[in-house]
């Protein structure tokens, strides 16, 4: 933690360990006043609509979806034999979208594909109508070593990218606006591979499947627009689905247990830490029988990866990040955890163990013993100076334990830990995507060779591997560069509890409050320090984010945004200083959905503790805090005594009305130093 000393207080850059982590039992109160002012703005429900009957794709016709040929691959005695319906075209895909023209198949006939001599290597094929109608179908081998794969797997097969903005690389390593020879392929245990879905050569990533394994949600380039849109196909590739329509980009989809969707989009806009010109998703779900959308979360720079938990809950990655902020910058990508409702959202793993600036953890997935896979990657490596980007968000793999005390958690590397430590010659390679298979091992992408990009080396080459329990590496599917990327086991799996949406009761009010039980305890092993009452009077400082419209040009009045179109949310306007009671204990009401953040200042307006992440609850969501540091793996009643609990009791402060509608507001957002 970084500490910077002024008089009497010690500056403290306190995580919100504790929201709804001990919630207690304390419910929000009836109102003992009105609203300080006016009608909380907010973010304005999505409108409904109703989702299109199944099969249904915008802007094409039920003939263009379907493949233009069948093609039946058969193994047999180590050998791949082909047969197609009709007269066809057979190419060999090679690296870089190159193709081998091998001839003409006449319809009926069989031909004797080549398949690769080396464990893990792949080869793909593919066939298009001799007349040029229809989509183009490909199909290929890989040869497996026997019980590898305990399961077959799906995955995206396309052409190497070049590196880009952070945004995709969280994603599926697909810029929207490049057609990668991208296909959703089966790879069987025997080796055989097959092309799931008849539309290729669009960008589709995000892949998903449904807890019967009979269903596949992903992303994919909306057919006549340029926009990402949800889509689902049946696990045999037929009855391809559209679920979203909008003008914005939608992805990462993941199947809840009442039968929803939840998905990362960009439909607020709201621009990336750096520049703005990338947009950062916020989290939505989407009802698929009704087509309702409905904002669950919001994070000042974006959440990605959404998935269910074994529990029911939903983990997902947060960007963490501050910038001109009235104190020390930090940038970082940790693991939350929250309620499908976006109640209960707290950081589980990443706030206290990683360097500010550089530590960052993606692709998160669950094991069936309830540990977290991820990988650990670096936004710069110290001495170096090297963005992710320039690694294509890959690093080496982690094993974490999510419940334990995120202040001493537990966890371990599966790969070596100098991937994201090593220099600029580092050559221990590249993983992304670790999802465990039935048995216990690891499906994952792969890329041997440099860490990182120095501008001179050719696109890393991603393939599918298996990282077993005795942490070798086994490949399984590999073609010369050719990606395989976010591989996912194609069974059926348990599913998890049905957890109530507790934001959508009839009675349920559009506010929701913050209570902590003693600002001025630190909690825990005590090793930041605490304020102490005798230099108040101590009041909290909320301040609101807003997006910002645009950023100074030294002009007074003048913003622009470096021919950015997005606005990226920053610290906003200071709503106001309110008293902590006497006791340390305080509540504030405010508008359910908008981000907001607190500092405690002394009487002469100087920070002890600041909470260094911006915050939002849910309509009727209470979210309580027993201390800053305390354990979170065991359980802490709230003292339902403290001043500000009570009805009308001291510390206690409804807020509502004075917020602004965080979309619409123009923001100066110049550093500004505290004097010390």
């Amino acid at each position: 933690m970084l500490r910077t000393r002024i008089p009497a207080v010690l500056l403290c850059l306190a995580t919100l360990c504790c929201l709804n982590a001990c919630n207690g039992g304390l419910a929000p109160a009836d109102a003992e006043a009105g609203p300080a002012g006016g009608t909380p703005t907010g973010t304005a429900p999505l409108a409904q609509r109703v989702v299109p009957v199944s099969g249904q794709v915008e802007g094409a016709s039920a003939e263009q979806l379907k493949p233009g040929l069948q093609a039946d691959l058969t193994e047999a005695g180590g050998g791949l034999t082909l047969e197609l319906d009709r007269d066809a075209l057979l190419s060999r895909l090679g690296p870089l979208g190159s193709r081998e023209e091998i001839g003409a198949v006449g319809a009926g006939h069989s031909i004797e594909l080549e398949r690769p001599a080396d464990s893990g290597e792949a080869v793909y094929y593919e066939a298009r109508r001799a007349d040029g109608g229809g989509n183009k179908v490909s199909m290929g081998a890989a040869k497996l070593e026997p019980g590898l794969l305990p399961c077959p797997v799906v995955f995206v097969r396309q052409n190497p990218t070049g590196t880009m903005g952070p945004m995709m690389l969280f994603r599926n390593l697909q810029p929207i606006w490049n057609l990668q020879d991208q296909a959703i392929m089966r790879l069987d245990p025997d080796g055989t591979l097959t092309q799931l879905l008849a539309i290729s050569d669009r960008p589709i990533q995000d892949l998903e499947v449904n807890f019967d394994g009979t269903k596949i949600a992903f992303s994919m380039r909306e057919l006549g627009s340029n926009d990402m849109e949800l889509f689902e196909v049946n696990s045999d590739g037929t009855n391809l689905t559209q679920l979203t329509f909008n003008k914005y980009n939608d992805g990462e989809p993941t199947y809840l247990p009442d039968g929803r969707l939840m998905f990362t989009s960009e439909r607020f806009g709201i621009g990336d830490f750096y520049d703005g010109n990338s947009v950062v998703p916020q989290l939505f779900v989407l009802d698929r029988f009704t087509g309702e959308e409905r904002l669950v979360h919001l994070a000042m720079n974006g959440c990605f990866s959404p998935i269910v938990a074994n529990n029911g809950q939903v983990y997902f990655v947060s960007w963490d990040t501050r910038l001109n902020v009235r104190g020390p910058r930090f940038n970082r990508f940790t693991i939350w955890v929250m309620d499908p409702d976006g109640t209960k959202a707290f950081p589980v793993f990443g706030s206290h163990i990683c360097r500010d600036n550089v530590d960052c953890f993606i692709d998160v997935s669950q094991c069936a013993d309830n540990d977290l896979l991820c990988i650990h990657t670096n936004f710069d490596i110290p001495g170096v100076g090297r963005a992710h980007h320039e690694q294509y968000g890959s690093g080496t793999v982690m094993r974490v334990d999510p419940l334990g005390n995120p202040d001493f958690p537990t966890y371990r590397y599966l790969t070596p830990r100098e991937i994201v430590d090593g220099a600029a010659e580092n050559t221990l390679g590249r993983y992304k995507f670790p999802v465990e298979l039935p048995g216990g091992d690891i499906l994952l992408s792969y890329a041997p060779g440099p860490v990182w990009d120095d501008g001179n080396n050719p696109p890393p080459d991603f393939g599918l591997y298996v990282l077993r329990g005795d942490g070798s590496l086994e490949k399984a599917c590999d073609a010369p560069g050719i990606w395989e990327i976010g591989a996912l086991p194609l069974i059926q799996r348990e599913v998890p509890p049905v957890l109530g949406d507790r934001t959508l009761g009839p009675d349920t009010p559009d506010w929701g409050e913050f209570a902590c039980q003693n600002i001025f305890d630190r909690g825990g092993d005590m090793r930041q320090g605490q304020p102490r009452p005798e230099d108040g009077p101590w009041k909290l400082r909320i301040i609101q984010a807003l997006k910002t419209r645009g950023i100074p040009t030294g002009v007074p009045g003048e913003f622009d945004f470096n021919d950015g179109t997005f606005g990226p949310l920053h610290d906003g306007p200071v709503i106001g200083e309110y008293p902590v009671a006497e006791d340390g204990s305080f509540r504030i009401r405010v508008p359910a959905n908008l981000l907001l953040t607190w500092e405690l200042v002394d009487g002469k307006g100087r920070v002890a503790v600041r909470e260094r992440m911006y915050n939002m609850v849910r309509p009727g969501e209470t979210a309580t805090c027993a201390g800053c540091h305390p354990r979170i793996d065991v359980k802490h009643d709230l003292d339902l005594s403290r001043k500000a609990f009570q009805p009308g009791g001291e510390g206690f402060h409804d807020l509502r009305g004075l917020f602004q509608d965080f979309e619409s507001t123009f923001i100066d957002n110049t550093p500004v130093i505290d004097p010390l």
